[in-house]
């Protein structure tokens, strides 16, 4: 294996790592709001945030590694 590939893999067991932590921790933060704690509220804002993080990481990965280029048509 060279070395790219095993960055690609590296990358895509971090964004896999990131997509589990935050789908368990918003339904945690929601369980907590539904009891009526308001720092779960924060909480559920992280998380999300990982989220979105994880979702731009893929799309990143999947651009690159298709060569897809979004460029302005001149």
């Amino acid at each position: 294996m060279n070395k790219n590939k095993v960055y690609n893999y590296i990358i895509l067991i971090v964004i896999t790592s990131f997509y589990f932590e935050s789908i368990l921790g918003i339904i945690v933060s929601i369980h907590g709001l539904a009891k009526n704690q308001p720092i779960f509220k924060y909480l559920l804002i992280l998380y999300v945030f990982i989220l979105i993080v994880a979702i731009y990481g893929t799309l990143y990965l999947f651009f690159k590694k298709h060569k897809i280029l979004i460029k302005s048509r001149k």
